[in-house]
């Protein structure tokens, strides 16, 4: 879900990528990288920075990059998700971000 006019789909069920498990979707903070679907033609995926987990399932983000076909949101702007709309995680450690995959 998305505060403006743009709406934050749920991952469709396709093989075409790994989604995250409970215990990585778990493992998110304040500052980590999540990658979302957004609605669109294409269902354009965009990474957010999370800002804000108020409740296990209302997080808060800020658009981390510019949409190329999404016209309803723009870079920085605040995003209301759920966890499970994750597609994939870029956790920050430190100064560097890490994939969820990265082990």
């Amino acid at each position: 879900m998305i505060e403006d006019d743009g709406v934050v789909i749920r991952p469709p069920l396709v093989e075409t990528f790994d989604l995250p498990t409970r215990e990585e979707i778990l493992a998110v903070r304040c500052g980590d990288l999540v990658k979302l679907i957004f609605d669109g033609e294409c269902g354009e995926r965009m990474w957010v920075r999370v800002i804000e987990q108020r409740s296990p399932w209302e997080w808060y983000g800020m658009l981390a990059n510019e949409p190329v076909v999404v016209e309803e949101i723009r870079y920085g702007a605040r995003v209301l998700f759920h966890p499970l709309d994750i597609i994939e995680i870029r956790y920050r450690s430190g100064a560097e971000e890490r994939s969820a995959t990265d082990t």
